[in-house]
């Protein structure tokens, strides 16, 4: 893999995070809480999927070479592990803010709990989609989600678009982050 197929990865992806998002306001807007829910969890999941490719294609320019099995590992297919990989650049990102500002934001318990509750994020969406049984009862997804978590994971979600369109950046901004990292590494010995 090049860089050019991962440029047009990373590009490719965050269009089509962004569709999801904008189809998923479209829904809220005409009150589909439950399928709104399941296109802002799936868009959140392929903004953490560019996160990766951005980050791979650091990786690349800073090695002149990618060992694609980083997709593998980190789960460029996997739904929590994507949640994971957007919720923690939020979580880093997050405590960067506390240091320059000496406040925490708002956001970063909710964020904080879906890093450490992916699965059951995963099963929440999938809650938003299918009737559930659960104790011997049949539960409607319309049940399970309402318009307050709708909204909750709708900020979310244009928090992580907000985010990673800070990645969506010309290729010589990669070069330029690969050379440091690049230096960094030689000075520290990594």
């Amino acid at each position: 893999m090049n860089d050019l197929e991962l440029e047009n990865g990373l590009k490719m992806s965050f269009e089509n995070a962004e569709s999801l998002l904008d189809e998923a306001n479209l829904l809220f807007s005409k009150k589909y809480y439950c399928r709104s829910y399941t296109l802002f969890q799936l868009a959140s999941e392929e903004f953490g999927k560019c996160k990766l490719i951005a980050y791979s294609l650091i990786e690349f320019y800073s090695n002149k070479s990618f060992d694609r099995n980083i997709f593998k590992e980190y789960g460029l297919t996997s739904h929590t592990k994507k949640t994971k990989i957007i919720t923690s650049l939020i979580l880093n990102l997050s405590t960067l803010y506390q240091k320059e500002t000496g406040r925490i934001p708002e956001f970063f318990e909710n964020v904080l709990n879906d890093f450490t509750n992916t699965n059951e994020l995963n099963e929440k969406k999938n809650q938003s989609l299918y009737v559930c049984l659960k104790n011997d009862k049949f539960i409607s997804p319309k049940l399970r989600i309402d318009k307050k978590a709708c909204m909750n994971l709708r900020e979310k979600a244009e928090l992580y678009h907000d985010t990673i369109k800070l990645f969506i950046r010309p290729k010589e901004d990669y070069k330029s982050w690969a050379l440091a990292l690049k230096l960094g590494r030689q000075k520290f010995g990594r």
